[in-house]
């Protein structure tokens, strides 16, 4: 597999149906060979997108681009792309071997051609020996690969995946997560990837696009979006967060200062863009970021309740004035009783001061 790997832009794109935006203006451009993920919750758009993508919606407004390709009015079949489905559309009928090669026969290929890149397609997706076996004669997980061999075998400029791992249950799931990510690092194929498990997303990726209503809110690594959350929207959505609101007193070098009048102190962390003095702002601390005490200086707060997650446990914590945050700790550390009041500390740096909301825009 050697076509080499080109890059998939989105330019100005929009699309409406019925009168409902469904693609707000945007832009985005996925590198050549990244595996970019569209994460966002039912309703955001991303399936949208990848649709435009794939030639089976066309939009509105708009370019889309395959390297330096204007293909927006193309036909799917005209777009050098390979598809990954929820479901895996294989057919029942043929083995594991006719499934792979079915897109190389009908684009042609010599006989010899199609049993050498299709030997080649099942030895990366771990199914040698699985030639001549009837789909139904497969796992869930082995019959996901038997699909994503098929879509990589054409040797794609772009490979797209609709919730690919959506009809797995969770163990299967993180085990196909670690190989797609190997795939994907052998082959460095351009991918474009939509799902709304966060895991999924921060597992396989090497930068994610988080949609909300038609819009992209953000596009980093997967540490740069958990790290440095552009809002509270963004936070929420991708890893766990406790988040406190107030308003900002002050802005000075990177750090943000927020007054928290429900629980009469103030928080510096650092300061997001699109802050102001005098604006609503989020306060995030990370579960793993706050740090508990039986004394001494801190936010008062009452444990509720704790639950054991392996090797983890999470901490709920209620505040004087009911609302609630989560602490996370390692099984084997001390743990506070059910209905003991603490106080709760953390460092500055470990705080993030973000805007509640953020408004439409354009994301490179």
């Amino acid at each position: 597999m050697s076509t080499e790997a080109r890059s998939l832009s989105f330019e100005g794109i929009a699309k409406s149906f019925g009168g409902i935006e469904a693609i707000r203006p945007l832009s985005l451009d996925v590198k050549a060979g990244e595996f970019l993920t569209l994460l966002g919750p039912s309703g955001s758009g991303k399936t949208t997108l990848l649709n435009i993508a794939a030639g089976f919606v066309i939009p509105d407004a708009g370019r889309l681009r395959i390297g330096a390709d204007d293909v927006t009015a193309l036909s799917p079949r005209k777009r050098d792309i390979g598809m990954v489905f929820q479901n895996y559309a294989l057919f029942p009928h043929m083995t594991v071997f006719e499934n792979v090669a079915y897109g190389l026969r009908v684009r042609g290929q010599p006989r010899h051609e199609i049993e050498r890149r299709v030997k080649d397609a099942l030895g990366m997706a771990r199914l040698d020996g699985h030639e001549d076996r009837a789909i139904g004669q497969l796992s869930g997980g082995q019959q996901q690969r038997v699909a994503l061999a098929r879509a990589l075998v054409i040797e794609p400029a772009v490979l797209l995946m609709d919730e690919p791992l959506g009809a797995l249950d969770r163990q299967l799931r993180k085990h196909v997560q670690l190989e797609i990510r190997r795939l994907h690092r052998e082959l460095r194929r351009t991918t474009l990837n939509v799902t709304h498990d966060q895991e999924e997303a921060l597992v396989m990726s090497d930068r994610i696009a988080v949609m909300r209503d038609g819009n992209i809110e953000q596009v980093g690594t997967p540490a740069e979006l958990y790290r440095q959350p552009a809002n509270v929207f963004v936070a929420s959505f991708l890893g766990e967060s406790n988040i406190l609101t107030g308003r900002v007193t002050q802005l000075a070098n990177g750090s943000a200062r927020v007054a928290l009048s429900e629980h009469q102190i103030e928080v510096v962390g650092e300061g997001a863009m699109g802050l102001s003095v005098g604006m609503d702002a989020g306060v995030l601390i990370r579960p793993e970021a706050l740090a508990l005490s039986e004394a001494g200086a801190g936010l008062p707060a009452r444990v509720v309740e704790l639950v054991y997650l392996g090797d983890i446990v999470a901490i709920r914590l209620k505040l004087p004035h009911g609302s609630e945050l989560w602490c996370r700790r390692f099984s084997s550390a001390d743990m506070p009783e059910e209905g003991r009041d603490v106080r709760l500390s953390w460092r500055d740096q470990d705080v993030r001061i973000i805007p509640m909301l953020s408004s439409p825009r354009e994301a490179d």
